[in-house]
């Protein structure tokens, strides 16, 4: 896996961490633990989520926001998986997805701006 792809995994984390479950305070948390990557969302569960930021009241409340945004993403994700598997044209291109950590569509909309990016992305030719 080559670093950039790494990058992105962590960047995605950290957006996610931060905009989404607006908790950015327990990134390092996740850093020091080696769990700073997107694809370790659809894993966190309760345990393994104290076990990285802590067992205090306060950090039991935040543990119930994160996880509760983790099932919200494995949802986006599950549909996402969906819709690929269920797309011919899609499906040949699940490793490239996998390896720039494209999960959802929100990241797939982030990624490509128009038939070219998709393009490039994808290593096409010839696209119009």
């Amino acid at each position: 896996e080559k670093k950039e792809d790494t990058d992105v995994c962590k960047a995605r984390f950290e957006e996610w961490l931060k905009k989404t479950v607006k908790l950015k305070q327990y990134l390092c948390k996740f850093r020091e633990n080696e769990c700073d990557d997107i694809r370790i969302v659809r894993f966190l569960d309760e345990d393994t989520v104290h076990g990285i930021i802590g067992t205090s009241v306060v950090k039991k409340l935040h543990c119930k926001l994160l996880l509760e945004q983790a099932e919200k993403f494995k949802r986006l994700q599950s549909q996402f998986l969906t819709l690929v598997r269920n797309n011919a044209r899609l499906q040949r291109y699940t490793t490239v997805f996998d390896k720039r950590c494209i999960l959802t569509m929100e990241h797939l909309d982030g990624e490509v701006g128009n038939q070219q990016q998709l393009a490039a992305l994808l290593r096409i030719e010839d696209v119009g």
